[in-house]
């Protein structure tokens, strides 16, 4: 059913703990014994800077659930970042490199399109809307929000944006509703054996990150 979402119990529903694991903490969930596989996310600190790093990664457990004897998870599973926020808007998402004109930069993912605009040949613009619920999903290495004391909230790929194989305009995502929006990226499906892993960025600047390059 759109807009609602069934955790998986070991995951979604049940506390992380905190494990030894790269940057300056990290935190593991348990064994998802049908899914074959344990999350776990890892935050690092920027010195100097109003910034910070995570590396969220999928484990899979071989021989439990979907995970074969080797390792390999069926190429869909892949791990997310997700952000919940409130506020204003509009949200904005700077485009891949080599994106422009007329190309399938951007798909519906609900019932209804959400309202967007291009800023220019890079950033779009993304309309808050309270009403309903509304997804999008696009090509995008960079998600952008006004917060309302004239900082910015900026959220981007490190590395994997272009890399593996996304599905068409669903490396990013934009998610909203009555009451927050959702800043999402998605890890490349690049199956095979072993982790996947997402490397994300989140940082808060004073002035506009339009200018980006």
């Amino acid at each position: 059913e759109p807009g609602v979402y069934v955790p998986t119990p070991a995951i979604d529903g049940r506390p992380w703990r905190v494990v030894d694991g790269p940057g300056d903490m990290a935190i593991r969930s348990d064994v998802d014994e049908d899914l074959g596989a344990y999350l776990q996310r890892s935050f690092t600190l920027v010195e100097g800077d109003a910034a910070m790093r995570s590396t969220t990664t999928l484990v899979p457990v071989p021989g439990v659930g979907l995970a074969d004897g080797q390792g390999r998870l069926p190429r869909a599973f892949v791990p997310w970042a997700i952000t919940q926020m409130d506020g204003a808007g509009p949200i904005y998402a700077r485009l891949i490199d080599g994106l422009s004109g007329d190309q399938a930069w951007t798909k519906p993912m609900g019932e209804k399109a959400m309202p967007m605009s291009r800023v220019d040949d890079r950033w779009v613009a993304i309309e808050r809307v309270r009403e309903s619920w509304f997804k999008v999903g696009l090509e995008a290495d960079t998600l952008a929000v006004r917060l309302g004391d004239g900082w910015w909230f900026v959220q981007r790929y490190l590395g994997s944006a272009t890399g593996g194989e996304f599905e068409p305009a669903e490396r990013a995502q934009v998610y909203q509703d009555e009451s927050l929006f959702e800043l999402e990226f998605i890890a490349p499906s690049t199956g095979g054996s072993g982790p996947r892993s997402l490397d994300v960025e989140s940082r808060l600047l004073e002035h506009s990150p339009l200018t980006i390059d």
